[in-house]
């Protein structure tokens, strides 16, 4: 039963209890206040979620939960239950503890098919999120967010940000990058070293990066991916887009870093703008297809 975000109020009904095949209980981001009923104990629940709302009180000795627990942003009181702490996996025990939201190191992104892939790239130091608890998967990826995501991938690959005749970086100025911008050093290596373009001077650190732009730079930006040596025809919706992008599409598909947006027939489809979640996906089979 999922009623999360629903903006319910009240006590969470006792009568929930009486639902004794009901195996999973989300309640999540609400407004619901009070105890956690006792008896929800009486159910075999798999899961129960019940974050982001104003619960009192201590959680019931007799709840069961054999699967995955969240209580998080309440106010709770008193530690969890010895029984429900196997669950937890090295959960400290406080009830409010944000590690009983959700799983991995973010809350918003339980249930993507890219999760596995933004926690690997947490595990290896290219991410840190959007903003607290959260990576924001949804967003679109702009250049600035784009040139960080790869200095950092290459540095975790070879040690250092790229090969080492990669050129100085001080040498690149924009007249759109600020001196002070957070993202201008991963701009300027970007563009130094033939990874991201900069035309007439100019960076467009906040425009969108396309399926077609992802696949240029990670022929670019990575020694152990190329363009396909000659053109293929492997997509059926790339008329129009410039031959060396065509190219950096099929090498891509060739090594599997991408298997496109669609089958019968292929397609690739290149103007899509590119979502942090599928950037990760993208990102984390070209440094899992790397021989080092």
């Amino acid at each position: 039963m999922a009623l999360d975000n629903n903006q319910l109020s009240g006590s969470i009904p006792a009568e929930l209890g009486k639902l004794r095949h009901l195996g999973h209980l989300s309640l999540s981001d609400n407004q619901l206040s009070g105890s956690i009923p006792s008896q929800l104990g009486e159910l075999s629940l798999n899961e129960l979620w019940v974050q982001h709302n104003q619960l009192s009180g201590e959680i019931p000795a007799t709840l069961r939960v054999a699967r995955s627990f969240r209580f998080c942003n309440n106010l709770l009181t008193g530690a969890l239950p010895v029984h429900l702490r196997p669950v937890a996996q090295g959960f400290s025990g406080d009830v409010n503890d944000v590690a009983s939201c959700y799983e991995g190191a973010f809350r918003d992104d339980d249930g993507s098919p890219h999760e596995a892939s933004i926690e690997q790239l947490v595990e290896w130091g290219i991410t840190h999120g959007c903003a607290d608890e959260q990576f924001c998967p949804s967003r679109i990826v702009t250049r600035a967010q784009m040139a960080a995501f790869l200095y950092r991938a290459s540095t975790h690959l070879y040690g250092t940000p790229g090969p080492a005749d990669f050129a100085p970086v001080d040498e690149v100025q924009f007249s759109d990058v600020a001196d002070d911008a957070w993202y201008r050093t991963y701009a300027q290596w970007a563009a130094a070293n033939g990874v991201m373009r900069a035309t007439d001077g100019n960076f467009n650190p906040q425009a969108a990066v396309t399926r077609a732009d992802m696949a240029e730079m990670l022929v670019a930006a990575f020694d152990h991916l190329s363009p396909s040596p000659e053109f293929q025809g492997l997509f059926s919706d790339v008329a129009g887009i410039p031959y060396a992008a065509i190219r950096a599409m099929e090498g891509i598909y060739d090594t599997g870093v991408t298997t496109g947006c669609g089958t019968e027939p292929l397609r690739y489809c290149p103007a899509e703008e590119v979502t942090r979640a599928q950037m990760a996906s993208f990102l984390t089979r070209a440094v899992w297809l790397s021989p080092s």
